[in-house]
């Protein structure tokens, strides 16, 4: 038996725009855009692309599956906070030895604080910029990327697809192309998540249950080497409607933005302008709010939203000072779906039992 309608959590199999083919201009639109099976391939094969990287500077707010990954590469890891100025960045990267790589954000799916070309123009070939904008399906189409350096978007994150993310550097060689394509895919991890996908569409409890235990299941069989994009999500990819996926997220942000400004909570400064594409809805909860009560209480009523990575907060300790910014996100932060497979009449809902849960 179905159960009521269920709002965020992993997008089901179906929840994509489909209105494209995969045709030959599609394959010739991918040629500069390395295809890999996660994030972390794709940063371990740009990582091993350019051994002379001794250093890794990244935003303190990050998945912490993050610099657990790069910590195996001997780097040095800085951090600086959510917000932090280039002018800031660039002294501390001026006292770094040796080449090294700044991870720069989009985060929930926004556009850099950061100006990428001013930052690149800081600093000329010494220092690698990536711009992460893992939250986004389509961010290595929306964003330049810089030289040297590159822009990682993952798809598998923000699509209904068992894995996938895309590379696009400055500069794309045949070499680099050839590279990737004798990687060995990650195939068993993607149908397992495409699985889990296909048992969230049911709407069954049963089958959500057996879904979330794919996923996690899945997530503990990426690899951590560098591996490509499978062909099945590949040729999946390509059948989304790009545009339509950004204007359907975009609008669904600004539905619940609309409904949100009469509350007591407050928004990320990353959501000012509504720029970019958005990953999710972030706010940030009154201090005097039990976060994960709230969560609880939405739970229960079919909303999935995410608290994204609170224990970040527990890493940095005593070391909170020096990230205030990053401290209150992991302390107060709730992100709400809103994503491709929702519309208005969603978003309302949506708000509506958030603030329900609020005020209770």
């Amino acid at each position: 038996m179905a159960s009521a309608p269920r709002f965020g959590g992993e997008l089901p199999a179906g929840a994509d725009i489909i209105t494209r083919t995969g045709d030959d201009q599609d394959d010739a639109r991918m040629r500069d855009m390395l295809a890999f099976s996660h994030g972390r391939a794709a940063l371990g094969w740009y990582l091993d692309r350019n051994p002379e990287i001794r250093w890794v500077f990244l935003c303190r707010y990050t998945c912490p599956t993050v610099p657990a990954f790069l910590s195996r590469y001997a780097l040095r890891l800085r951090y600086f906070d959510i917000g932090a100025s280039a002018d800031k960045i660039t002294a501390t990267v001026r006292k770094m030895d040796g080449a090294g790589l700044i991870l720069v954000p989009a985060l929930f799916g926004r556009d850099p604080w950061l100006d990428v070309a001013d930052l690149a123009h800081r600093f000329g070939n010494s220092v690698h910029i990536i711009i992460d904008a893992a939250q986004t399906a389509f961010g290595h189409e929306d964003y330049a990327a810089p030289e040297p350096g590159a822009v990682l978007s993952c798809p598998r994150k923000a699509c209904a697809l068992g894995g996938g993310a895309f590379l696009r550097l400055n500069k794309v060689t045949d070499v680099d192309r050839d590279s990737v394509a004798a990687l060995p895919d990650a195939a068993a991890a993607a149908a397992q998540k495409r699985q889990a996908r296909a048992l969230f569409r049911t709407g069954d409890p049963a089958d959500e249950s057996a879904a979330r235990d794919l996923v996690h299941e899945s997530e503990k069989t990426w690899p951590d080497t560098p591996h490509r994009m499978d062909e099945v999500d590949r040729a999946l990819f390509l059948t989304i409607n790009g545009q339509r996926h950004r204007l359907r997220r975009r609008v669904n942000a600004a539905r619940l933005m609309a409904r949100m400004t009469s509350i007591d909570i407050t928004f990320p400064a990353v959501l000012a302008g509504q720029h970019g594409v958005p990953f999710n809805f972030p706010v940030l909860l009154p201090p005097a709010i039990d976060r994960a009560n709230l969560l609880t209480r939405l739970q229960d009523r079919r909303v999935f939203a995410t608290p994204l990575w609170p224990v970040v907060g527990g890493e940095i300790g005593g070391d909170a000072r020096d990230y205030p910014i990053t401290a209150t996100y992991c302390k107060r932060l709730v992100a709400l779906p809103v994503d491709q497979r929702f519309e208005t009449e969603d978003m309302d809902e949506i708000a509506d039992r958030f603030i329900a849960c609020l005020s209770n």
